[in-house]
């Protein structure tokens, strides 16, 4: 993992990833939605280390992992170390014609009527 990475950032990469809203969140974890929305926001500079386990729990990620970005993750992390190597299946994709304008651009970027 890279060091850019936020508790803002581990927390709300880890919610998305398993489908909880940060109220979810907050709820299931049994603290104030304001607790995690500051996180998420930024505000809380030294949020409370018990609360914080509780978080954690709730994302099944070591303590450390959501205030440091060091220790475990169950199942596989939101972040990938090196994301040139990750491969990212599309589902579907529709692909449509299309043809632009009309217009034609020449070389020296004159564009003739069409």
């Amino acid at each position: 993992m890279t060091e850019h990475h936020t508790l803002s950032d581990r927390l709300r990469a880890r919610a998305n990833q398993l489908g909880i809203s940060p109220a979810h969140v907050a709820e299931m974890a049994g603290v104030n939605r304001s607790f995690v929305y500051d996180i998420l926001r930024g505000r809380s500079a030294r949020p409370g280390i018990d609360r914080l386990a509780e978080v954690a729990r709730v994302l099944k990620v070591d303590r450390d992992w959501l205030i440091h970005g060091i220790g475990e993750v169950e199942g596989t992390p939101p972040f990938v170390d090196n994301p040139d190597d990750a491969f990212v299946a599309i589902a579907h994709a529709t692909p449509r014609p299309a043809m632009g304008g009309g217009a034609v651009v020449t070389e020296d970027g004159d564009t003739p009527g069409r």
